[in-house]
């Protein structure tokens, strides 16, 4: 006969304990059926898997901020970041939505870092609108 692979309850505590969070349940029936857990940190209630938790998925909230706060930029970095793009920031919530002048038209702009970086241009100021201006003074002077 093959040997059960069940967990006992300590090692269970043990694995929980090292990513964080608390077992709320005194008896297992599988690895794969939800079971309550508590975060030591954070304080938050959640199901979690025995087996997921063996493999170190702790805290869903605690890694969601800790995954967000990674995210954020400081404000010289972004400032850096638009000024190679030719933009000047005015606010910034450190990590998805920043507003920034154009230093060429003036214009503002409301959106997230990373469309301003993609874009090789602004859309106020960019090639197309040279190209636009010199079409109508072309169409202009053929009327004359």
């Amino acid at each position: 006969m093959a040997a059960s692979c069940r967990l006992s309850m300590s090692e269970i505590q043990r694995r929980s304990k090292k990513v964080g969070l608390i077992p709320l349940f005194t008896q297992q029936t599988n690895s794969a059926t939800p079971m309550p857990f508590r975060c030591a940190k954070c304080g938050k209630h959640q199901l979690k898997r025995i087996g997921n938790v063996s493999y170190g998925k702790g805290c869903l909230y605690c890694g969601n901020l800790k995954s967000s706060e990674a995210k954020k930029l400081d404000i010289a970095a972004i400032k850096e970041k638009l000024g190679s793009k030719n933009y000047q920031l005015i606010s910034s919530n450190g990590a998805s939505r920043i507003e920034a002048k154009c230093r060429g038209c003036g214009r503002v702009k409301k959106t997230s870092l990373y469309n301003i970086l993609k874009t090789s241009y602004c859309q106020g100021c960019g090639p197309h609108k040279s190209a636009n201006t010199i079409n109508s003074l072309n169409r202009r002077t053929k009327k004359s």
